[in-house]
């Protein structure tokens, strides 16, 4: 008897999708400059995106092999786009050239030769054709770093014409940029320049401001863009540009300045800028030592509301908290708000983070009396917030704590999310352990602001004093 071998199956062909490349590994900026006559790259000048995702959607390329997107710019940012491949684009390849020339709305060289001959007339850029100077650095280098403050609207050509330029790279170094209305007389510049001696210069980053009508004949300052050249960052750019909007603010008497939605980077900035300016005015500081001292004179208790999580009103915790003697006094927050042009957020934050400054160097019952004071803080909040409130949750922002509404209330995710504070469906066990560890990322907050190590922390990020690392734009005023 004979078995018949079956016949086997007919394997199915597999036919190859087309390519699929990541956006931003293909794509490369190069700033260039000119040196002795010659064409040389800036030093670092050779630099991938973060992002590009509003090119192309997430950040995916697909239909070209071996695909490489190179954008050159010139030192006032005349701008080639370089795009090579091999062979043909597959069928349905993502169309590169609209994305890029509605991002490069300026204008771009397609052509080397063009651009080279456009390079070779370009005249260097002198530093007094590019605003009011407001702040400035000297470099170990012999250089001056410099920011040159102007009007938009008002503004000469040249300025008018670096901005265009440049404002594309927000859209691939932060996220949710957009491009703003140079037209708008609302809108100012903040350019960041290096001046070397013969008063040429080279351009490291800008910010832009926008000032808002408030009544009856006063406005506020929103800081709205801040973009250091990845080149350049590291060197205090960052910290030059908010010193630069803090001066604006103070020059137009604005009633405060804000920031849209910071980052975790750019908050530490702006705390770290706005305890110099408290302790330069002296009078915080003095109000704060005076204050912990009879804190501690009082035994260092703050009213830190034991069980705040499961039934103290929200009035009785408010109270307590207001006559915590660690709490600044109505009168206090409103001349902070006054004199450093701050939000009653970024106010009450700040007199935080100098009481802390100022408890370090004293010991443990000084931190730990200004730790309670932070606790009874929140815990005032969260008694306040329970009355009709049932699947929310409080988080931990950089203006305040903010009410969320929870997707699963009660549940693990809930609980998860960095300073988040259920106020309803869980138990008070479960509040009070979000309560103590929104206090530890706030402590670490304040420990970052002065140089010491973080403890409930992770990361273990020690601030550097340049934190300009990164781009920013924000989305919603503080208040």
């Amino acid at each position: 008897m004979t078995t018949e071998n079956p016949e086997p199956e007919a394997k199915r062909v597999k036919i190859a999708g087309p390519a699929v490349l990541n956006s931003n590994e293909c794509i490369n900026f190069h700033l260039l400059q000119k040196t002795n006559g010659a064409v040389t790259f800036v030093d670092g000048g050779l630099f991938p995106p973060e992002m590009s995702h509003q090119l192309f959607d997430e950040e995916e390329i697909t239909g070209y092999e071996d695909l490489h997107i190179d954008v050159y710019f010139t030192p006032a940012f005349q701008t080639l786009l370089d795009i090579h491949f091999e062979g043909e684009p597959a069928r349905g390849a993502t169309d590169l050239a609209a994305p890029l020339k509605e991002t490069f709305c300026a204008g771009f060289f397609e052509k080397k030769e063009d651009f080279d001959r456009a390079f070779e007339v370009e005249p260097p850029l002198r530093t007094e054709n590019f605003g009011k100077p407001l702040v400035s650095a000297d470099t170990t280098q012999g250089t001056t770093i410099n920011i040159l403050h102007s009007n938009l609207a008002t503004s000469a050509e040249p300025i008018r014409q670096i901005h265009a330029r440049i404002q594309p790279l927000l859209l691939f170094f932060v996220d949710a940029a957009s491009a703003i209305d140079s037209t708008d007389p609302a809108w100012d510049l903040l350019l960041a320049v290096e001046s070397s001696p013969d008063g040429t210069c080279q351009v490291l980053g800008f910010a832009t401001l926008y000032h808002f009508w408030v009544f009856p004949d006063r406005q506020r300052v929103r800081l709205s863009q801040v973009l250091v050249l990845p080149p350049h960052q590291g060197r205090g750019v960052g910290s030059l540009l908010v010193e630069s909007a803090y001066k604006v603010t103070d020059e137009r008497n604005s009633v405060d300045i804000t920031m849209e939605d910071p980052t975790d980077d750019m908050q530490r900035l702006r705390d770290k800028m706005d305890l110099k300016r408290m302790l330069a005015a002296e009078w915080p500081q003095e109000e704060a030592i005076t204050c912990l001292k009879n804190a501690l004179t009082s035994g260092g208790k703050t009213t830190a509301i034991e069980d705040g999580a499961s039934g103290v009103s929200g009035s009785k915790a408010n109270a307590d908290r207001a006559s915590s003697p660690l709490s600044a006094s109505p009168e206090c927050l409103a001349r902070l708000q006054k004199d450093l042009r701050l939000s009653r957020q970024q106010a009450s934050r700040m007199w935080e983070g100098l009481l802390y400054a100022i408890a370090v160097p004293q010991g443990v019952p000084a931190t730990a009396a200004v730790e309670g004071m932070v606790q009874a803080a929140l815990e005032a909040q969260v008694a306040g917030a329970k009355k009709g409130s049932e699947g929310k949750k409080l988080v931990e922002t950089a203006s305040g704590f903010v009410m969320l509404k929870s997707k699963s209330k009660g549940s693990a995710a809930a609980l998860a999310a960095p300073g988040a504070v259920p106020v309803e469906g869980v138990s008070a066990e479960q509040t009070r352990e979000a309560i103590r560890q929104a206090v530890a990322l706030r402590v670490d907050e304040m420990r970052r602001l002065i140089g010491l190590p973080t403890v409930a922390g992770d990361d273990g990020d020690e601030e550097e004093d340049d934190d300009d690392n990164e781009g920013e734009q924000a989305e919603q005023d503080e208040t």
